[in-house]
């Protein structure tokens, strides 16, 4: 029973994860201009920081348009 419920995630995720892509790319908000200085500061603040992802996890597609929106 526990093979069954196995690749039963696993064809869900198959078929799921297109549309999670698909959903991302088009809802992705465009991202905030800023003036040079301005993105200087914003790279030297955020060099040591680092954001892995996993394309059809939800919890990146859920955050990632906040991130875009300028947070």
């Amino acid at each position: 029973m526990r093979i069954i419920i196995r690749y039963f995630f696993r064809a869900l995720r198959l078929v799921l994860t297109p549309f999670m892509l698909l959903s991302e790319k088009l809802s992705t908000p465009k991202g905030i201009t800023r003036s040079e200085e301005q993105q200087a500061r914003v790279d030297e603040a955020s060099k040591n920081l680092a954001l892995y992802q996993f394309k059809a996890c939800p919890v990146p597609v859920q955050s990632l348009p906040f991130l875009h929106q300028g947070a």
